[in-house]
């Protein structure tokens, strides 16, 4: 049976599981096989990726029947990444940000507005959420009982800096601590991003917001957006001669194509993670960790030098660009090590 026929059979049997008032998440499991299906039956990827004609068309979105395309808009709001792939949970801290979880989780399927805004931090176009999460009355005591049982899993040590920290006993976590949790409700998951301010924690909704902007658009080629893709995925790859098209003249790559490439397979999947990341633009004063294990501090003061963080799978991902003759170039970096220490590879 092909790998096309066998997503079709598994997605057909998703459908018949959302049929069911029990499966409170199936309907978020669901939007995620499609978006499998989607990746599976569009273009090669790697067929263009060694043509160099059709180099630039590698990270175009694929086009999918317009009802699943509907689908995936009205939801992509709510996705924040579903993964298979997790590390143990984590004792909840005297300074924990899971019961603020809860109450975001809860807001979102109610669409309690009020506490829902004290659940985030700020960001333009946060407020779709609620209406694409509302859940009919009829089974709002089903949400009201899986939200009581949710389990919170820490996908990586608590960071402020670029570095893991430990609470204080007294004043628990400092301000500009980050975690990210997999929040579990019997089923799926989805990841959660919390960010420490003014002595709370809050949810980073940016990222989901900027998920579900990727529904919308395509970026054009030329973005940094684009170009930071690129490069990762060629410097995994050790395409050297497409890396060097994104860096600046002369640079030397050996430094970063001395590991062992992976197999087919997995290149199959880090390609799905890759166009599938989101990638946000860092808040004022955020601190993040090169893969180089460099602080640095974002946004850039220069408007012909730019910070993006990306999220690939649970893992963060900081990459470093400069406008070089009006186009944008990375500023190389072994994401392959940086990504393999964290077993996201």
């Amino acid at each position: 049976m092909s790998q096309t026929r066998r997503s079709s059979c598994a997605l057909n049997k998703r459908v018949k599981e959302v049929q069911s008032v029990s499966n409170v998440l199936g309907l978020l499991r669901l939007v995620c096989d499609i978006a499998a299906l989607r990746r599976l039956i569009g273009p090669d990827f790697k067929s263009h990726l060694h043509q160099d004609a059709s180099f630039p068309k590698a990270f175009e979105r694929v086009s999918m029947a317009r009802s699943f395309d509907n689908l995936m808009k009205h939801f992509a709001a709510i996705l924040f990444f579903v993964t298979l792939g997790i590390l143990p949970g984590i004792a909840a801290e005297k300074d924990s940000p899971e019961p603020m979880m809860k109450r975001f989780i809860k807001a979102m399927y109610t669409e309690d507005k009020v506490t829902f805004n004290q659940c985030i931090v700020p960001y333009p176009g946060s407020a779709a959420f609620l209406t694409a999460m509302k859940v009919p009355d009829e089974r709002k005591a089903e949400m009201e009982k899986g939200v009581a049982n949710v389990t919170f899993h820490a996908n990586e040590p608590f960071m402020c800096n670029g570095r893991p920290v430990k609470p204080d006993p007294a004043k628990g976590y400092p301000n500009g601590t980050k975690a990210t949790y997999t929040a579990d409700m019997g089923g799926g998951g989805m990841v959660l991003n919390c960010l420490k301010r003014t002595n709370e924690w809050r949810i980073d909704i940016r990222w989901s917001v900027e998920s579900a902007a990727m529904q919308e658009k395509e970026l054009a080629e030329t973005t940094p957006e684009v170009i930071a893709k690129k490069f990762i995925y060629c410097q995994i790859a050790k395409d050297k001669e497409h890396l060097q098209e994104l860096v600046a003249p002369k640079t030397e790559l050996k430094p970063f194509l001395t590991h062992k490439g992976l197999p087919e397979g997995d290149m199959d999947q880090i390609i799905s993670l890759i166009q599938e990341m989101v990638i946000v633009r860092p808040y004022p004063d955020e601190s993040f960790v090169m893969p180089s294990g460099e602080i640095k501090k974002g946004p850039a003061i220069s408007p012909d030098a730019l910070f993006l963080l990306g999220m690939l799978g649970p893992c963060e991902v900081a990459i470093e660009l400069k406008k070089i003759g009006g186009v944008w170039k990375v500023v190389p970096q072994d994401y392959f090590t940086a990504l393999h220490k964290k077993n996201a590879l």
